[in-house]
């Protein structure tokens, strides 16, 4: 998934070069992983996009931050440091406000453990978030603020550490002996509603 990650910025870069002059274009959003009804549940993100405006209604971005989430009934939590791809549409972008969506794709790198947690992170994995929201023009400059919601997906790879310090298999493995060493590694897959808010120029 790495190398896919990379094959798409390598190609919005492609593409940003072929359209020759292009203006500059910047996001910047913090937010909520919700992944239950209280706001003490949930996680949150801070990410920043830069990239170029194709036209005024279309833009291509790549985009990192830091996201923080609470997973397994809330008992662990993990740090995410994104790496995307991304598309922003405007439908209206010659009004003083304008209905947008919004796509990223790419790869989650996963950069510290839960000490709490028996359950050590061997990688991160794809992200995937489409969002809609609303966005208003501030003043007659370029700057905006926006406000979103929509679907974040998420993956890490986890192994399980036992008392002596080996590793585990999740899966139930028949005459399995405690003292044993024995390596296994398994998905999870986060699900979140997220709410954002933005600004750029």
């Amino acid at each position: 998934m790495k190398k896919a990650t990379f094959l798409i910025c390598f190609l919005l870069t492609q593409i940003s070069f072929s359209y020759g002059q292009l203006r500059y274009t910047n996001h910047h959003e913090v937010g909520l992983l919700t992944y239950a009804t209280s706001i003490g549940q949930s996680g949150f993100s801070a990410l920043t996009n830069h990239g170029v405006a194709l036209n005024p209604k279309v833009s291509l971005l790549l985009g990192t931050g830091v996201e923080h989430y609470l997973y397994d009934r809330m008992e662990h939590k993990v740090w995410i440091v994104p790496i995307t791809g991304g598309v922003r549409y405007l439908s209206k972008p010659e009004e003083r406000s304008s209905f947008v969506v919004a796509g990223d794709l790419g790869y989650g790198l996963a950069f510290s453990k839960d000490d709490e947690s028996s359950n050590e992170i061997s990688s991160g994995g794809i992200k995937v978030n489409p969002m809609l929201g609303w966005r208003w023009k501030l003043g007659e400059k370029r700057s905006w603020l926006q406000a979103g919601v929509g679907y974040q997906f998420q993956s890490i790879k986890l192994k399980a550490a036992d008392n002596k310090g080996g590793t585990i298999n999740f899966d139930v493995i028949p005459g399995y002996i405690p003292n044993q060493t024995i390596s296994g590694k398994t998905s999870v897959d986060m699900q979140r509603i997220v709410l954002r808010l933005g600004f750029g120029f």
